[in-house]
């Protein structure tokens, strides 16, 4: 499983757009952190909410479509 968290300065998963996105036997599932009270420590008052899940073919297949991938 690969799951990447995104943060601010605070160690806080973020609270607008993708918080966090995870691999999981081929599936790929995105959630946002929706946060009730913010406060400058870990943990705050909020919830996850999964915003979208796809397979990672199917992810692929949108990336190879807007011809976005690198060779590196």
């Amino acid at each position: 499983m690969y799951l990447f968290i995104l943060k601010d300065e605070n160690k806080i998963d973020l609270g607008d757009g993708i918080a966090n996105c995870s691999l999981w036997d081929g599936k790929i599932k995105y959630e946002t952190f929706k946060i009730h009270e913010y406060s400058p420590t870990y943990p705050v008052n909020g919830e996850h909410a999964v915003i979208h899940k796809e397979t990672y073919d199917d992810a692929l297949k949108i990336v190879k479509k807007q011809n976005c991938l690198k060779d590196y």
